[in-house]
């Protein structure tokens, strides 16, 4: 009676025993056909997780679907289970694109920091490597969380290339600035040589103006003094010719002096005769004089030369 109650008992063990052998064995299968050198010793370390570890994942999907899921919870969940290296790897690499999120705020955190597309290499890096793991993500159940990082990697991509835009447009915009504060500083340096050029001009004008000037000065001074010479040179000549008319006139005039005291004019009845001294006296003073004359004269004219000739032939006549 016991033996037949506790049959149906024992077959329903059995029964699960073999249903859970069976599903250790397909597991098995698996990984033979996943690996052959690796699947019998990671078999024997993960058969008995495989219940676990699909609650696991199973959490962990749920969870995932939350917009607060944190990424370090897959490598956090994970760790307590066998995985393969692959897959520990690829569970890692939430574990850093968590880090390198973190220490991105923290950089952009500190006080004068300026963002730079290059701080978010590193973050990039994990979030490419995160979307291109489909099987990773298949196996684990993770396939919307990774949709989520795809989406999040391509619009990182995207702010970069904004970024990098924008910053070659400042850097075109401040090259432009520059290329035009150049152009403006090499019109400012045209200007002033123009403005330096053009007083050169003007002094080169004014002293063109002042040599004029000086030439017209110079001009108006040399035909003065040519006429002022030429003046004074008319006064000597007519002085020298009145002189010249003056010793004409003395000279007549003494020879007639002369000719007259030495009887060339008839002498009154009634006038007594003079005495021959005084005539003689007054003859000779008459010839000192005349002769005195014809010695200061440097050239004699005409009329001199003929009154001197006529002195010569009385003087002759009456002294012999």
């Amino acid at each position: 009676m016991n033996d037949a109650v506790a049959t149906p008992g024992k077959l329903a063990q059995l029964k699960a025993f073999i249903r859970t052998w069976r599903g250790h064995l397909q597991y098995l299968q698996q990984l033979f056909r996943e690996d052959r050198n690796t699947a019998w010793p990671f078999w024997r370390a993960t058969y008995l997780q495989r219940d676990e570890l699909e609650i696991a994942i199973n959490s962990l999907h749920e969870r995932s679907l939350s917009d607060s899921f944190e990424w370090l919870e897959i490598p956090r969940v994970l760790s307590h289970f066998v995985l393969r290296p692959d897959d520990q790897g690829q569970a890692d690499w939430y574990a850093e694109a968590h880090r390198q999120y973190h220490a991105l705020l923290k950089k952009l955190e500190l006080e004068g920091a300026r963002f730079k597309p290059a701080m978010l290499d590193p973050l990039i890096n994990e979030l490419r490597y995160i979307s291109t793991a489909d099987a990773f993500h298949q196996k684990y159940r993770l396939t919307e969380l990774q949709t989520r990082m795809k989406a999040m990697y391509e619009a990182l991509l995207q702010r970069i290339d904004e970024f990098n835009a924008m910053h070659k447009s400042e850097i075109q915009a401040k090259q432009a600035e520059a290329e035009l504060e150049k152009i403006r500083a090499q019109e400012t340096l045209v200007n002033a040589e123009n403005e330096k050029l053009a007083q050169q001009n003007r002094l080169v004008q004014e002293q063109r103006l002042k040599v004029v000037e000086e030439k017209k000065r110079l001009e108006a001074k040399r035909a003065a003094d040519e006429a002022e010479q030429q003046r004074i040179d008319k006064q000597r000549e007519y002085d020298a010719e009145a002189a010249q008319r003056r010793r004409q006139e003395e000279l007549q005039a003494s020879f007639r002096d002369l000719s007259w005291q030495s009887g060339g004019a008839p002498t009154p009845a009634s006038a007594p005769t003079p005495a021959p001294e005084p005539v003689l006296a007054t003859v000779d003073q008459k010839v000192d004089a005349l002769m005195q004359q014809l010695r200061t004269q440097d050239s004699l004219s005409d009329a001199e030369i003929e009154a001197a000739g006529k002195l010569y032939e009385m003087l002759k006549a009456k002294f012999g």
